[in-house]
C-alpha cells in the first residue's frame, strides 16, 4: 500500500490530493471502514521514510495531502522540467541544446510508470498522460537530432517505437525522413505504405496532409529533404578590397592551378597587391571549397617577428574542432595532427605574407583535396623545388590598369595618367593618393608634380630604382597633409605590439578618451593609413607600420600607458572568469571596455589573446618586467580554462625571464609554478616536476604557506597522472594540512578534491565520496561555482561505480545545471562522460552512446587527451555491454595508445582489461590472457584495487575456458573479496556466477 500511496502522491507532486481520491486509488470501490485511519498510518510511515532519506515532504492540507518535492527529488519532476526546456529550445531553433535536454529527460525513464506496482484505476488517466508526455519528448528529441543531421543512428529506434505506438504519425514521419536521409528511400516509401494500412485498418482514415507531403517529397527526391549542415564551416578570409581592377591573367592562372596543384604561391614586391589578389580569387572560388577556408597573416615582413608555425597550427586546430595539446607543443606533432584533421576535407588554406618556405612547410596538408595559397615577397624557390608549389608572379599594375583603378577612385579627371605613373603601379600607393586627391584642394597634375619632386629626392638615396620609393613618397605626402594630432596618432599606433586594436587600446596608447580615439582612427581609416577588419577592429599594413615607426619620436610613455591598460583590463577579467578567484583591480583612471560579466570578459580575452601574448613579449624584452609578471598572472585562469597552451607556454616563459630579471623570489616562484602547470597539461611530466619542485623550494623559503600548498597540490596532479599514487596522496595530505593551518579554504577544497580523485584511481570509491562531499560543502560555502561543479561531476562518477545510481544522477544533474550557468562547455564534456558510465550500468545504451559522443567531441576540442583516453575506455565498456566486441576492441586500443603516449597508467590498466574482455567475448583466449597479464602488472604497480579485481575476474574466465573450473572459482573468489572491500556491485555478480553457471556470457561481466 505504501508504494501505491507514494506513486499517487508523486504523480501529483506539488499539488493537493483529496483524501477520498487516495482512498479510491488504494481500495477502489470497496474501502474498509478503517480506510481513513489506515491512510493516516501509511502517510505517517511514509513521512518517516522520507525524513530519514532527506527526501521530499508530505504535508496535511484541508482533508488531503500535498507532496512537496523538486526535480532533484522526483524523476517525474526532473523529466517534466527537462522535457519542457527541450521543447522550448526546439521551438526557438537551438537544436543542439534541445537534443541534450530531451535525451536527458527521456533517459530518466527506466520502464513503465510505477513499474512493479499495481496501477489503480483511479490514477490510470494520470499514468497515460505521463506516458504520452514521454512519447512527446521522444518525438521532440528525434526532431532535434534530425535537425542536427544525426539521421544514421535513429532509424532502428524509430522502427521500435512505431511498432509500440502505431498511431503516432509524427514518429512515422521521422522514420521516413531518417530512412531517406540514410540513403534508403525505398524503405522510407514502404514505411509510408505501412502507416497508411495501419490507419485504414484501425481508424478508417488516410495519413495527415503533412505525412502525404513528405511522401511526395521522397518520391521526387526533393533537395529540401537533404540533412542540414550542422557545423559552421570556417571561412576566415578577410573582406576583399573594392574596387578591384584588372589582374585578369593572374586570376585565370589561379583558376587553372586550383584544380591541378596543391600549393600555389603568389609572389611579388611589397604593396603590389598580393593579398588583394589572393582574397579576391578565394572569395570567388568559395564553391570549390565546401569545407571552408583557413587564413593567417604570417607577418613575414614587418617590424614584429614572424608568427611561429606552432602558434598557427594551434589556432588552426582549434578552428577545426581539435584541441592544440598533446604530449607537447612540438611543431612536428602539431603538424601531424593538423594534417589528420584536414585530410578528408576540401579546404582552402591562405597563408598570407610568408617570409620563407620553412615558415610555410609545417602548414601544408598531407593529402590531396585542399589548396594552399601562399603570398610572399620572397620567390619561395624552396617551396617550388621541394614541395611542388606553382608560382604566380605579380608585377606592378600596367599603366592602363593603374589608371583605371585611380580613375575609379577619384573619377574621370584630368591628370589621372600622370598621377598614376607616380605610384609605380602599386595599388596601396594608388589608394592612398586617391584619398589625398579627394581631401586636398590641389589638381591631380599638381599632386603628381609634388610626388615627383619627393620621389626624386628618395631616388638619390636609393639608386636601385626600387618601386617602393614610390610608396614612401606617397606615405610622406599623406603623412604631411594630416592634421598634426592625427599624424602623431598614426605614428604611435604603429608601435602597438599586436596585430590589431580597438578604440580602447588606441585610447590608452594615444592617452585620450575612447571616443576621441575612435574619431582620430576613423580619420586615419579615411586616409587609408589604417584599415578596418571584418570584426570591427583596426589594422595597419606592415609597410605603413615600418614607416610610422621611423617617423615617431619618443614612444616609451605611450607604450607604458598601453601596457597599463592591458594589465588593468586583464585583472578585471580575472575576477569575472569562470574560475575567477582573482585579485580585485586597483582603482584606476584607465578606461576599460565593459567587462562586467563572464561573457563580456571572455569575448574581450578571445579577441585580444594574440595581442596579450605580444604585449607580454614586449614587456619582457623592453625592461617592463613587473608588468610582464603581473599580466601573466592575470591571464592564468583564462588560459588554463580554455587550454590555450601555446599562448600559455609563451607567456609563462617570458614571465619567468622577467621575474629573474627583477630578482623577485615570489614572482619567480609564481612563474615556475605556472610554467609547471603548463607542462603538466602538455603531458611533459618530467619538466613539470622540475619546475614545480623549484617553485616549491622558493615558496617554502619565503614561508608563503598558501602558495606552498598550491604548488604541492600541483605536484600531486603530476604524480597522479604518472600512476605514482602513494606520492600523490602524500602531497595532497600535506597541502590539505597546510591549507587548514593557513586558513585557506579554497586551497583546502582543492586538496580534498584531489585526495578524492586519487582515491578513485585506487578503486577506493567510498573514501572518494567522503572527500568529495567535504570538498563540495566547502565549495558551496565559498560560493565557488566552478569548484562546486567539479566536485559534483567527480562524486557523480564515484556514486555510479558504487551502484548508487540515483545519487549519481542527482549529482550529475546539478553539475550540468552549473555548467550551463557558467557557459562551461568543457565541464559539460566531463558531465557527459560520467553520464555515459551511469547509463551504461543502467542499461540505457543509446543514451550512453549519445553522452560518449558529446564527451569525446568536447575533449577533442579542448585538447584534453587524458580525458579523451578515459572516455574511449567508457565507450569500450558500453560496446561490450551492447555485445559489440569488435567495435569495443577498437575503442580500447585507441585508449591504450593514447594512455601510453601520455604516461596515464590508470587509463592504461583500464584499456588493457577492456581489450582482454573483448578478446574473451570473441573466444580469443590467448590474446585475452596476454593483456590480462599486462593489466594485472599495471594495476598492481599503481595500487588500483578495482583494476586488479577486474583482471583477476578475467583470468577466471580464461581458466574456465581452458577446462579448469577450480582455478576459475578461486580467481573469482579472490576478485569478489576485492570488489566487496571496495564496495562495488561487481562482488555480488561474481558470487552469483560462482553459484549459477549456466547461461553465463563472459564478455558481459565486470565492466
Amino acid at each position: 500500500m505504501a508504494r501505491v500511496l507514494l506513486g499517487v502522491l508523486a504523480l501529483h507532486a506539488n499539488a493537493f490530493v483529496p483524501a477520498d481520491r487516495i482512498v479510491d486509488a488504494l481500495w477502489g470501490d470497496c474501502p474498509p471502514p478503517s480506510a481513513p485511519v489506515n491512510l493516516r498510518s501509511y502517510v505517517s510511515d511514509l513521512r518517516r521514510l522520507l525524513r530519514s532519506a532527506k527526501g521530499p515532504r508530505i504535508d496535511t492540507v484541508n482533508g488531503g495531502y500535498l507532496l512537496t518535492a523538486g526535480p532533484d527529488d522526483l524523476d517525474v519532476l526532473a523529466f517534466t522540467e527537462l522535457a519542457q526546456q527541450g521543447h522550448d529550445c526546439l521551438a526557438r531553433g537551438d537544436h543542439e541544446q534541445a537534443a541534450e535536454l530531451l535525451t536527458r529527460a527521456t533517459g530518466l525513464w527506466r520502464g513503465p510508470v510505477l513499474d512493479g506496482t499495481p496501477v489503480p484505476e483511479a490514477i490510470q488517466p494520470a499514468v497515460r498522460m505521463l506516458e504520452d508526455r514521454r512519447v512527446d519528448a521522444l518525438e521532440d528529441c528525434f526532431q532535434a537530432r534530425l535537425e542536427l543531421g544525426e539521421h544514421t543512428g535513429i532509424a532502428a529506434e524509430l522502427r521500435q517505437l512505431v511498432g509500440q505506438y502505431e498511431l503516432r504519425e509524427r514518429l512515422w514521419g521521422q522514420l521516413m525522413l531518417a530512412l531517406y536521409r540514410g540513403g534508403r528511400p525505398g524503405e522510407a516509401v514502404r514505411a509510408y505504405e505501412k502507416l497508411r494500412q495501419v490507419l485504414a485498418t484501425e481508424l478508417g482514415t488516410d495519413p495527415s496532409p503533412e505525412i502525404k507531403a513528405l511522401h511526395h517529397q521522397i518520391l521526387r527526391d526533393d533537395p529540401l529533404l537533404t540533412p542540414p549542415d550542422t557545423k559552421p564551416v570556417p571561412w576566415q578570409l578577410p573582406p576583399g578590397t573594392d574596387p578591384f581592377i584588372g589582374r585578369d591573367d593572374q586570376l585565370r592562372a589561379l583558376d587553372q592551378l586550383a584544380g591541378a596543384a596543391a600549393v600555389v604561391a603568389v609572389v611579388g614586391t611589397a604593396a603590389v597587391g598580393k593579398t588583394a589578389l589572393a582574397v579576391r580569387w578565394a572569395h570567388g572560388a568559395r564553391e570549390r571549397f565546401p569545407d571552408g577556408c583557413l587564413y593567417v597573416d604570417l607577418r613575414g615582413y614587418g617590424p614584429e617577428p614572424p608568427v611561429p608555425s606552432e602558434q598557427v597550427l594551434a589556432s588552426f586546430l582549434r578552428v577545426l574542432g581539435e584541441g592544440a595539446t598533446g604530449s607537447g607543443l612540438d611543431t612536428a606533432e602539431l603538424s601531424g595532427r593538423y594534417r589528420t584533421a584536414i585530410a578528408d576535407r576540401r579546404m582552402l588554406v591562405v597563408l598570407d605574407n610568408a617570409r620563407a618556405a620553412d615558415q610555410v612547410r609545417p602548414l601544408l596538408p598531407g593529402t590531396a583535396g585542399c589548396l594552399v595559397l601562399v603570398t610572399s615577397r620572397d620567390d619561395l624557390a624552396g617551396l617550388v623545388v621541394r614541395d611542388g608549389a606553382h608560382r604566380v608572379a605579380l608585377n606592378p599594375m600596367p599603366p592602363h590598369e593603374a589608371q583605371a583603378l585611380l580613375g575609379k577612385l577619384v573619377g574621370d579627371r584630368e591628370g589621372v595618367a600622370a598621377l598614376a605613373e607616380r605610384c609605380a603601379g602599386l595599388p596601396l600607393a594608388l589608394r592612398i593618393v586617391a584619398e589625398l586627391a579627394a581631401q586636398s584642394g590641389t589638381t591631380l597634375a599638381d599632386l603628381a608634380d609634388a610626388l615627383a619632386d619627393r620621389q626624386r629626392g628618395l631616388d638619390e638615396l636609393d639608386a636601385g630604382g626600387d618601386p617602393r620609393t614610390a610608396v614612401t613618397a606617397v606615405f610622406d605626402w599623406s603623412h604631411q597633409v594630416l592634421p598634426p594630432a592625427a599624424a602623431k596618432a598614426f605614428e604611435l599606433l604603429t608601435w602597438h605590439p599586436g596585430t590589431d586594436f580597438d578604440a580602447y587600446a588606441a585610447a590608452a596608447l594615444l592617452q585620450v578618451t575612447p571616443a576621441d580615439a575612435g574619431r582620430v582612427v576613423g580619420q586615419l581609416c579615411r586616409a587609408h593609413l589604417v584599415q578596418r577588419n571584418g570584426s570591427g577592429r583596426f589594422q595597419i599594413h606592415d609597410l605603413l607600420r615600418a614607416y610610422g615607426r621611423q617617423r615617431a619620436g619618443a614612444v616609451d610613455s605611450s607604450l607604458a600607458g598601453l601596457v597599463d591598460y592591458y594589465v588593468h583590463a586583464a585583472t578585471i577579467t580575472e575576477t569575472r572568469a569562470s574560475l575567477g578567484r582573482g585579485r580585485a583591480p586597483q582603482p584606476s583612471s584607465i578606461t576599460a571596455p565593459p567587462l562586467d560579466d563572464p561573457v563580456q570578459a571572455a569575448r574581450w580575452l578571445n579577441a585580444e589573446r594574440a595581442n596579450l601574448v605580444a604585449v607580454v613579449t614586449y614587456c619582457a624584452t623592453h625592461g617592463l618586467h613587473a608588468q610582464a609578471c603581473e599580466l601573466s598572472e592575470a591571464l592564468r585562469p583564462y588560459l588554463n580554462l580554455g587550454r590555450h597552451l601555446a599562448e600559455s607556454l609563451t607567456i609563462c616563459r617570458h614571465a619567468l625571464h622577467s621575474a629573474r630579471q627583477l630578482g623577485e623570489p615570489s614572482a619567480i616562484g609564481a612563474a615556475l609554478n605556472n610554467l609547471g602547470g603548463v607542462f603538466f597539461h602538455l603531458g611533459r611530466y618530467a619538466e613539470a616536476i622540475d619546475h614545480l619542485d623549484a617553485a616549491l623550494d622558493i615558496r617554502t623559503q619565503l614561508d608563503d604557506r598558501i602558495a606552498e600548498a598550491r604548488t604541492i597540490t600541483s605536484l600531486g596532479w603530476v604524480y597522479t597522472r604518472l600512476g605514482r599514487h602513494d606520492e600523490a596522496r602524500e602531497h595532497y595530505w600535506r597541502a590539505l594540512l597546510i591549507s587548514r593551518e593557513a586558513g585557506d579554504q579554497a586551497g583546502e577544497t582543492v586538496a580534498l578534491s584531489c585526495l578524492a580523485f586519487v582515491h578513485s584511481r585506487l578503486g577506493r570509491y567510498r573514501d572518494a565520496v567522503a572527500c568529495h562531499q567535504r570538498s563540495l560543502a566547502l565549495a558551496a560555502a565559498l560560493g565557488d561555482r566552478m569548484l562546486e561543479e567539479a566536485e559534483l561531476i567527480n562524486v557523480g562518477l564515484a556514486y555510479a561505480l558504487l551502484g548508487r545510481y540515483r545519487d549519481s544522477a542527482v549529482s550529475l544533474w546539478r553539475a550540468s545545471a552549473i555548467c550551463r550557468e557558467l557557459g562551461d562547455r568543457e565541464g559539460e564534456g566531463f558531465v557527459s562522460g560520467n553520464l555515459a558510465v551511469l547509463h551504461t550500468r543502467l542499461g540505457n545504451h543509446w543514451v550512453a552512446q549519445r553522452h560518449v559522443e558529446r564527451s569525446l567531441a568536447a575533449h577533442k576540442k579542448s585538447g584534453d587527451r587524458a580525458s579523451e583516453a578515459a572516455v574511449l575506455g567508457f565507450e569500450g565498456d558500453l560496446l561490450l555491454r551492447m555485445n559489440e566486441p569488435v567495435q569495443a576492441l577498437r575503442s580500447f586500443r585507441r585508449a591504450l595508445t593514447l594512455s601510453r603516449r601520455l604516461g596515464e597508467r590508470s587509463h592504461e590498466g583500464h584499456a588493457l582489461n577492456g581489450i582482454a574482455a573483448a578478446a574473451l567475448a570473441m573466444s580469443r583466449f590467448d590474446e585475452a590472457e596476454e593483456h590480462l597479464d599486462e593489466a594485472l602488472a599495471v594495476t598492481t604497480a599503481i595500487g588500483d584495487a578495482y583494476g586488479r579485481a577486474r583482471a583477476l575476474a578475467g583470468f577466471g574466465h580464461v581458466r574456465e575456458a581452458g577446462g579448469d573450473p577450480a582455478a576459475a572459482a578461486a580467481l573469482w573468489s579472490e576478485a569478489a573479496v576485492l570488489y566487496d572491500e571496495i564496495g562495488v556491485p561487481e562482488g555480488s555478480e561474481l558470487r552469483t556466477l560462482l553459484v549459477v553457471r549456466p547461461g553465463f556470457e563472459p564478455g558481459t561481466l565486470c565492466l
